[in-house]
């Protein structure tokens, strides 16, 4: 059972660190962009690019740039 719940965490935490670099990769190629946009280029949901982002600022990767079209602009952070 153990072996099970570890091969269980490890699939989230490769998924979550996945996705989370097709963000940064998307941010890379197009510069700054709002979370719509984001979603847009990735395929993931708005709610899962914003989890995603909150994690990312907290993270140091990713700073608020900017505001477009009442959403914030993201960039990667310097």
């Amino acid at each position: 059972m153990k072996r099970k719940l570890d091969r269980d965490r490890l699939k989230i935490i490769y998924e979550r660190n996945r996705e989370r670099g097709m963000i940064i990769e998307a941010i890379k190629r197009r510069g700054a962009a709002t979370i719509s946009e984001i979603a847009e280029i990735t395929g993931l949901e708005k709610e899962r690019v914003l989890t995603h982002i909150i994690a990312l600022q907290q993270l140091g990767r990713l700073e608020i740039t900017g505001e477009r079209e009442y959403e914030f602009i993201y960039s990667l952070s310097r």
